[in-house]
């Protein structure tokens, strides 16, 4: 798991992860066994788990609901130190971006 995650472990913090891991799939193995049958909710039908496994868009469409020449536009921009036009002027941070 170490490598897959990209980190370096030392042999104790190696042993104390695979004793951490042994207890969480024993755990796991427990709650297996654990009969929920009579519990409402416990479980879901395949159609309730279709829909939950589908992706949905989260995302929503931007949205200016400012003009150029609102007031409150222009009274944002009269304490940012840089600005060009209406927009903040921000240093560069990606530069490799085509």
């Amino acid at each position: 798991m170490a490598g897959l995650a990209r980190i370096a472990l030392t042999p104790e913090e190696k042993t104390n992860l695979q004793k951490d891991l042994e207890k969480i799939l024993n755990y796991v193995s427990e709650l297996k066994e654990v009969d929920t049958s009579e519990k409402p909710g416990a479980t879901i039908s395949d159609r309730e788990f279709d829909s939950l496994s589908k992706p949905i868009n989260v995302m929503r469409q931007d949205m200016n609901n400012l003009s150029s020449d609102d007031s409150s536009v222009k009274e944002i921009l009269e304490g940012v130190p840089k600005k060009r036009d209406k927009y903040f002027s921000v240093k560069r941070i990606l530069d490799n971006i085509k």
